[in-house]
Parts: C-alpha cells; structure tokens; sequence
C-alpha cells in the first residue's frame, strides 16, 4: 500500500516536471516494496544476515529482525539480491 501510494506520488511529480521530487518518490516506492517482500521472506533474510544490532537505546536486536522492519538503505542491494 504505501509502496502503491509513493508510486502514484512519483508519477504525478514526473507530469508537472519536478524530475527531483519524482526521483526521491520512486526510491521510496522502492525501498517500501522491498521491505513488504522481505516480511513475507523473513527466513530468507534471517539466513543471509545473521547477527545483532544495537540500537540508539543500547538494546540488542537480531540483524535481520532489524533490517526488515527499517530497510537501511545501505543493505537494500544485498537484500534485494538474499530475495
């Protein structure tokens, strides 16, 4: 849905010209889409990322755990490529 929603937002900046605005849409539309599909293969990315992450609040998290629920964009190639 918000994958959908950023899609459609891009879209309408590409037709009033703000080329910008529409490329920064269409990287979110992305980056939404790849983090619904990597719920629905949570077992896919817990066996390609295994680990722990600290948090701000010094508390443990499981990579994977991690990277499903925020999808940094500096792991987004890899998980593209784990799916």
């Amino acid at each position: 849905m918000e994958a959908r929603y950023e899609a459609e937002l891009a879209l309408k900046f590409l037709e009033q010209g703000l080329y910008r605005n529409a490329a920064g849409r269409a990287f979110q539309a992305w980056r939404a889409l790849l983090a619904a599909i990597a719920v629905d293969y949570g077992h896919v990315i817990a066996e390609s990322f295994k680990g722990v992450k600290a948090t701000r609040e010094d508390k443990r998290v499981c990579l994977a755990d991690f990277i499903i629920a925020f999808t940094p964009t500096g792991y987004m190639l890899a998980v593209a490529k784990a799916l």
